[in-house]
């Protein structure tokens, strides 16, 4: 819902959208096994998270994008996901933000901690008219 794959110079990347929180499809989990911590993604069942890819998909799909940082620190959460605005060109030239969008469309609530967002005004009002 809130992180998308993208390839880059011929390399897989995956994005963190900036701002929002979608509902997950993974999440990690933690357990003790032989006396050792062991970690891995488990898949989650919760359709909120399907349809949300599933409309991430339809709305992206051959669209060309642009990532937008927001600064040179930062670029990376700590599962090494690039953090970004993600930006879509429609057919008639506009520009949409992704972030926003997924918001808009109730897709995903506004996350508002530990970034200096550059569209939080935009974001917030995404939120409100939701």
């Amino acid at each position: 819902g809130d992180t998308i794959e993208v390839f880059i110079q011929g390399r897989r990347e995956r994005v963190q959208l900036l701002g929002v929180d979608g509902p997950e499809l993974f999440r990690k989990e933690t357990k003790q096994e032989n006396g050792r911590m062991e970690t891995e993604w488990v898949q989650v069942d919760d359709p909120q998270a399907a349809i949300a890819q599933k409309a991430l998909t339809q709305f992206m799909q051959g669209k060309p994008l642009t990532l937008e940082f927001n600064g040179e620190e930062d670029q990376l959460d700590r599962y090494g996901r690039l953090l970004a605005w993600v930006w879509v060109r429609e057919s008639d030239g506009t520009r949409v933000l992704v972030n926003e969008w997924l918001i808009r469309q109730g897709l995903a609530k506004l996350r508002l901690r530990g970034q200096a967002l550059k569209y939080r005004d935009l974001l917030q009002a995404a939120a409100a008219s939701e």
